[in-house]
């Protein structure tokens, strides 16, 4: 269940959360109505409330009512026994008590605006009562006390009983007057009732409807802006920075998301531009490299072949250079061939005539620049092999950088 509702649209979601709101106070008004209808004047409790009430006054006496002390003091003029003549007479006591106890219970708890009836009960009612209670009380219960029966019975039915007929006709007048009130309140609170349970009726669909629509708008403050949000979000993801902002027209979160998103979108096109920007100039770049290149291929073509004239050169030069270094071995031989004979003829000469003397000194001078010009010879030689080698050098260092040109 969780899973379903984290995967449906919040549109939907909160449309739920609605629902399940009206539901519920549409469930709560009818346990509400149902029971008021169970508590409501006439309805089943209050009937049997007021059925109780009536079983208990129809099998007891009222104690504002004294009948039942009429009644005692009949039975005491008719009781032989002294024992239950004092339990009469304790009854007919108790009775006046519990009278005066809730005489004071109706002076305080009837209204003042009740008018008629309260004064029929607490005065009309009230004045013939306490007479009978005083004629009972000084009169006729020392008669009874004394065993004068006749004299007491004259009383019960002479003053006694006038007392009695008098609060009678005031207790009949009450009870006229409050089953007349009673009907008036059973009326009103009925009236009262039906009308406000049509106006909850009414006032529960004025809610509703009222929760509805405030629902719906703020239903639709939330999702449509974020279904703008999720449509230029979706162009931005395809690559299109130029789309239209979000239009911010609350303050609350949702309007706080689309300034965020805006800057958002402002920061990615700025630095759309800076890699747009930086990508034609690698493109420029890339173009004049490859113009470079070609250049330096042209270059490297050319450098290539004058390094493989060069090579060739230089292996013809290597090639020269051998047959010199070797015809200069071969003339300082000769030479060394023409010293040893300088020097065997420079000692003839020497030994023949003191008169070539002169001449002696003129060869031997002769020999010894002919022995610098041999080891000066020996020398070039020397040179001429040594750059010969390295010709050699150049020559592999030639094939080389042909070989890494030709690559």
């Amino acid at each position: 269940m969780l899973n379903i509702l984290k995967n449906t649209k919040i549109r939907y979601r909160l449309f739920l959360l609605v629902g399940l709101s009206i539901l519920g106070f549409i469930g709560f008004g009818i346990f509400s109505y149902s029971t008021l209808n169970t508590l409501k004047v006439n309805g089943p409790l209050y009937k049997r409330i007021v059925q109780g009430k009536d079983l208990i006054a129809d099998v007891l006496p009222p104690p504002e009512y004294i009948i039942e002390t009429y009644l005692v003091t009949l039975q005491m003029t008719e009781e032989p026994d002294p024992k239950k003549l004092e339990v009469l007479v304790s009854k007919a006591k108790s009775l006046k008590a519990d009278y005066d106890l809730r005489h004071e219970y109706w002076i305080k708890d009837l209204a003042d605006n009740e008018g008629e009836l309260k004064s029929t009960m607490i005065v009309e009612s009230y004045d013939p009562a306490i007479k009978f209670y005083e004629i009972l009380e000084n009169e006729f219960i020392p008669l009874v006390l004394k065993g004068e029966r006749d004299k007491a019975k004259e009383l019960t039915k002479g003053t006694l009983r006038d007392r009695y007929e008098e609060h009678r006709a005031s207790i009949d007048k009450v009870v006229s007057m409050s089953i007349d009130r009673n009907k008036a309140d059973e009326v009103k609170a009925g009236g009262i009732i039906r009308s406000r349970t049509a106006a909850l009726f009414f006032f529960g669909l004025i809610i509703i409807a009222a929760i509805l629509i405030l629902c719906v708008f703020i239903i639709n403050q939330i999702t449509i802006p974020l279904f703008k949000v999720v449509a230029i979000a979706e162009k931005v993801a395809e690559g299109d920075f130029t789309a239209e902002k979000v239009e911010v027209t609350s303050n609350d979160e949702i309007g706080r998301l689309g300034e965020v998103f805006n800057k958002l979108i402002e920061s990615l096109n700025d630095s759309f531009s800076q890699v747009r920007s930086f990508a034609e100039k690698v493109a420029n770049s890339a173009q004049q490299l490859a113009s470079s290149t070609e250049e330096m291929n042209a270059s490297t073509q050319e450098v290539s072949s004058a390094i493989q004239s060069v090579a060739k050169g230089s292996a013809t030069q290597a090639e020269r250079v051998a047959e010199t270094s070797e015809a200069m071995d071969k003339a300082s031989v000769t030479l060394k061939q023409v010293v040893t004979n300088a020097k065997a003829t420079s000692k003839a000469v020497s030994e023949t005539s003191a008169k070539a003397e002169k001449g002696k000194a003129t060869a031997q001078t002769t020999a010894e620049k002919i022995t610098r010009l041999t080891n000066t010879v020996t020398e070039t030689a020397k040179v001429i092999q040594g750059l010969g080698e390295k010709s050699q050098a150049i020559g592999e260092i030639t094939e080389t950088i042909t070989s890494i040109a030709d690559q």
